[in-house]
């Protein structure tokens, strides 16, 4: 009996290292290939779509940032990530910690606004968005773009960081308060700290939204000289002919950051993916 279920207990192990290592296998493979196109020539790509360069060139990478401004693409894509993401987790740990920790008129009304407003489809508001924003004389700018990021993502965060704070002991802010500790001073010295890992897990993942979004970009930033990276790729397509070794050089470009992102930060992803189920 104890052997056949160390037996079935190897089986299952082995199994499931199997599925993590075939859903590996199937997400590194379009980054794999990406990568490698990017340092191939039309030539070689044509007659050895799947193989190994035969030899590694630089060429595309070299074309790209002199046939495109790569440079300001790339401060466009960082404008539109990193405002849109302070406002979102600084005013959204804010608005979180109301809703979790205090009870005040309509904070029942708050909370359950949160779920429909993430129900939205982002596409549905784009004419509307659009109408409003061009009476305003606010289409080509960052302005915008910000404002609608920051609407678009905040519940989300919003609902990601109110079941964090649950996570939070309401005695930490008991013993604030009977020592004179203000709210936000609250805030500031308790709150932020012990949501750390929760905050650098919703940062990560905004971040990474934010970075990739292309429809609300493309619309709203029609600026050539306000393109971000995404954007910048639909450019790269040409409408008889499609230079796939110089694309997958500025899809190359695009993704590294998110990457470095990822790994950077794993260990605070996890730790704030963890932190909401711990007491």
């Amino acid at each position: 009996m104890r052997t056949g279920y160390k037996r079935r207990q190897r089986m299952g192990k082995w199994l499931l290292s199997a599925g993590v290592a075939v859903f590996i296998f199937v997400d590194l493979i379009p980054i794999f290939f990406t990568v490698i196109t990017s340092f191939k020539s039309r030539d070689e790509y044509v007659y050895n779509v799947f193989s190994i360069p035969e030899r590694w060139s630089l060429e595309n990478y070299a074309n790209l940032f002199e046939a495109y401004d790569v440079p300001q693409m790339f401060l466009s894509s960082l404008t539109v990530t990193v405002i849109p993401i302070f406002f979102i987790v600084y005013f959204g740990t804010m608005a979180a910690f109301a809703i979790g920790k205090f009870e005040f008129k309509g904070r029942r009304i708050f909370a359950n606004m949160i779920f429909p407003l993430m129900s939205i489809p982002s596409v549905v508001m784009l004419f509307p968005l659009f109408r409003l924003f061009s009476k305003l004389n606010m289409t080509n700018k960052f302005g915008s773009v910000i404002v609608i990021y920051i609407g678009l993502i905040l519940p989300f965060i919003l609902n990601m960081l109110t079941s964090f704070m649950s996570s939070i002991s309401s005695s930490y802010l008991e013993a604030a308060m009977i020592d004179g500790c203000g709210f936000w001073q609250m805030f500031h010295r308790i709150i932020l700290p012990l949501l750390a890992p929760a905050l650098s897990a919703t940062t990560i993942v905004g971040a990474m939204w934010l970075w990739n979004e292309m429809l609300i970009a493309f619309i709203f930033l029609q600026d050539e000289a306000k393109r971000t990276l995404v954007v910048g790729l639909t450019s790269m397509q040409g409408l008889f002919q499609l230079d796939v070794p110089l694309l997958m050089a500025g899809a190359t470009i695009t993704t590294v950051p998110v990457i470095l992102i990822f790994v950077f930060g794993q260990k605070w992803f996890i730790r704030g993916l963890t932190a909401g189920g711990v007491k």
